[in-house]
């Protein structure tokens, strides 16, 4: 059974279908329903010619965080990071120490020891992996991150994601200067 819509909420991790990008060689479906395959995105362009192509692609059940409310009746779709279980490669890295105390730019930490999140296992949100998922793909909200939590990975996803966000600040306090009567 779908999630609950009420629930859908900034900050929610919930489980649901998360796709992997798709990737070469591809299979996909051609017009009369056969699996087909493709090496190459170069083999894609030109078979497909720009058509719209089912794809064959891998799903998986796991754990998401989601980055925006899905209350809204007209937006089916909901973007989330993410969540994976912390194995003991990730340990291994390099990086975990960067990683366990919150400093690694890429994952956030999320240990079994906090009883909100709500996570079978110690686990790692991913701020690279961030994805859509349909609303009837996410069968139920288990936990969540604070307010504060959140506001971390916001700070991050804008170093991630490398948006230039002063240009917006600044024409946003501008139009308030002038909504205040200021000049500017």
């Amino acid at each position: 059974m779908p999630a609950d819509a009420s629930e859908l909420r900034r900050g929610a991790i919930a489980w649901g279908i998360f796709p992997f990008a798709a990737q070469f060689p591809m299979r996909w479906l051609d017009d009369g329903g056969a699996v087909r395959s493709l090496e190459t995105v170069e083999d894609y362009a030109a078979r497909r010619r720009g058509r719209p192509t089912g794809v064959v692609s891998e799903v998986k059940i796991r754990p998401v965080l989601l980055l925006h409310d899905g209350t809204v009746e007209q937006n089916d779709d909901i973007v989330v990071l993410r969540i994976n279980s912390v194995r003991p490669r990730h340990r291994e890295s390099a990086s975990w120490p960067r990683i366990e105390t919150h400093e690694h730019p890429f994952f956030v930490h999320l240990p079994n020891s906090i009883a909100r999140y709500r996570l079978p296992e110690e686990s790692i949100v991913s701020l690279t992996a961030v994805a859509t998922v349909h609303k009837n793909a996410l069968l139920r909200v288990r936990g969540g991150l604070n307010r504060h939590e959140m506001r971390k990975i916001d700070e991050r996803l804008i170093r991630v994601l490398s948006l230039e966000l002063a240009p917006h600040i600044a024409e946003r306090a501008r139009e308030l200067l002038r909504s205040a009567g200021i000049s500017a």
